[in-house]
């Protein structure tokens, strides 16, 4: 049986809550240390991103990102924008998704990329997507 939504939403507060008591109390370290509890992504984030992913990418950039053009390792990935354009458009021989994938699952698909084989440059809302449209 899966957790309900208010489970995984108490048992993220209470981390959030743990987290935030070992943090500095001011100054630049405090600031960094929120800007790295705000980019973090939840397991269920990146288990639905990663489930899309392997539907959708995998056959081309293969299960670790290192197949066709590497998304592992790749600095381009820093630009959330720039990935949902290149989901959205498919440039070159990759086939464009925006005809088959929501707002919400190409959000999913570019969290989970940027979080996935080593980086780490937190969540994508779909809010992005829609203007790329």
């Amino acid at each position: 049986m899966l957790p309900s939504t208010t489970a995984l939403i108490s048992a993220s507060a209470i981390a959030l809550s743990v987290a935030l008591m070992g943090l500095p109390q001011g100054g630049a370290a405090a600031e960094d240390a929120l800007v790295a509890v705000d980019t973090a992504v939840p397991s269920e984030v990146l288990a639905q991103g990663e489930a899309l992913y392997l539907k959708n990418c995998r056959l081309c950039h293969g299960t670790k990102g290192k197949s066709g053009k590497p998304l592992a390792g790749n600095d381009m990935l820093e630009d959330a924008e720039y990935v949902a354009s290149v989901i959205l458009v498919g440039p070159g021989y990759m086939a464009a998704f925006e005809d088959h994938l929501s707002d919400d699952e190409i959000a999913l698909i570019v969290t989970y990329v940027r979080n996935a084989w080593g980086h780490a440059y937190g969540p994508v809302d779909a809010s992005i997507v829609a203007p790329l449209r």
